[in-house]
């Protein structure tokens, strides 16, 4: 927002008069000092000539989110089952644990992501 009212040769009063609100509430804004209404956010908008986009940006890649949620929920499943079996004297190879993990990994990314959460 400052860089865009600098850029237009607006002062922060002049701005302000253009939002109908004061020197001091823009400058608070530009600090990032408030938690402004979509309301103010729009008006201010109008004001520079721009358009008030409202936006989800993941943080991360959602594909690398689920990866990550599906691997911890297969070596849940995965864990008790084999701790299962190691009760009944039926305990999997290691090998064979981790082919299960792998394929559950791909299971429920592909099938079953709500199973995730």
């Amino acid at each position: 927002m400052k860089n865009i009212r600098e850029a237009m040769g607006l002062t922060q009063k002049q701005l302000a008069s253009r939002v109908g609100s004061s020197q001091q509430s823009i400058a608070r804004l530009e600090k990032n000092e408030v938690s402004p209404t979509v309301e103010t956010l729009q008006k201010t908008a109008n004001a520079l000539g721009c358009d008030l986009l409202i936006t989800f940006a993941p943080k991360q890649e959602i594909e690398a989110v689920v990866t990550e949620k599906a691997r911890k929920k297969a070596d849940e499943i995965i864990s008790q089952s084999v701790a299962n079996s190691a009760m009944e004297l039926q305990k999997p190879s290691n090998r064979i644990v981790e082919l299960s993990k792998e394929a559950l990994v791909d299971d429920l990314i592909d099938n079953k992501r709500t199973l995730l959460w």
